[in-house]
């Protein structure tokens, strides 16, 4: 006798309760009333196979894994495509898919709706994905080192998105839709080949990290200013030659790494830097050692590497800044 159409929903219920005695239950009725789980096992055996490639299993372990499991590591599994049926894997909080050879995912994924972790380092991206438009409980997206040139409009849905690493994909532009998304904390675009940054990255107002290393940026845009709950900048590998006096603004900054630019000198503001901790200049020309770094009140790490300063200067340095560890290394040309 075939199921009515509420007992077959009961039964696929069961089937992805995550529970052994509801899962055997299930297979039971199904098998009973000819209803076909055959596609729903071979793709929940392809799954399990893609994480367990030598661990034999049952049906009921493998479908109680597939539905119940909230992490998913599939890190450097050398795959090609993901399973359409991951899609039922509703309880999936966090996913890694990262080192694989992926080129786009599948629209299944949208059913994800409690994911909120999804790692994509180092695949094959050549665009951005568009299911991930769709996942809108996502609070990490990590896509660094893929093939990416632009980001469509729509990651501006993701509206609770919190932090966003692209680093490493050839942007031909710094991406506009990034300035959407005002619950951002942490956004990294760290070797993107960006040579400006527009001025309405304000907007990103909660954001505490900021990475744009290993870029061709000379100039900072005035409005970076405003992100007044900014604690970590990376400005390493680019092409400054001077700081603005507005970078004073940034009242909550914390670490600021300056490695490998073309300063020599720093804006007597920076003195208003009263929680800067760490700092590093390490790889600029500098030829006299900056007086305002005497007067940063919260200052315990400097890092000066490659400066040309004696070591009687070096000493110096030290000795006025007692409080704070200054590390030096003589470069000789």
């Amino acid at each position: 006798m075939a199921l009515t159409p509420t007992e077959e929903e009961n039964l696929f219920r069961l089937f992805t309760s995550g529970q052994d005695e509801n899962i055997r239950l299930a297979l039971q009725l199904a098998k009973s009333h000819g209803i076909d789980l055959g596609p729903r096992l071979a793709g929940i055996e392809k799954i399990y196979r893609c994480i367990y490639p030598e661990k034999r299993a049952g049906a009921v372990t493998q479908v109680r894994f597939v539905h119940s499991t909230t992490e998913l590591n599939l890190y450097h599994k050398k795959l090609v495509d993901i399973p359409e049926y991951i899609g039922q894997m509703k309880q999936l909080v966090q996913m890694d898919l990262s080192s694989n050879m992926l080129t786009d995912l599948p629209y299944s994924l949208s059913q994800l709706t409690v994911l909120e972790k999804l790692f994509l380092f180092r695949n094959r991206f050549e665009t951005f994905p568009e299911v991930i438009g769709e996942l809108s409980g996502l609070k990490e997206l990590h896509l660094p080192f893929n093939r990416i040139r632009r980001l469509p409009d729509r990651l501006e849905k993701l509206t609770n998105l919190q932090s966003l690493s692209l680093g490493g994909n050839p942007l031909d532009a710094y991406p506009s839709a990034v300035n959407g998304l005002t619950e951002l904390r942490h956004l990294d675009l760290s070797e993107c080949m960006l040579e400006s940054i527009p001025d309405d990255i304000s907007n990103l107002t909660s954001l505490s990290s900021l990475s744009f290393e290993g870029n061709k940026l000379a100039t900072l845009p005035l409005s970076i200013g405003k992100l007044g709950s900014l604690m970590y900048l990376n400005l390493v590998n680019n092409r400054f030659t001077d700081l603005p006096e507005w970078l004073a603004q940034l009242s909550q900054l914390s670490i600021l790494n300056l490695t490998n630019n073309r300063l020599t000198g720093l804006p007597t503001s920076m003195s208003q830097l009263t929680r800067l901790k760490d700092l590093d200049l390490s790889g600029n020309p500098f030829t006299e050692f900056p007086e305002v770094l005497f007067t940063l009140p919260s200052l315990r790490r400097l890092e000066f590497h490659k400066s040309t300063f004696s070591s009687e200067m070096q000493e110096s340095i030290q000795a006025k800044l007692p409080e704070c560890t200054v590390s030096f290394n003589r470069f000789d040309a």
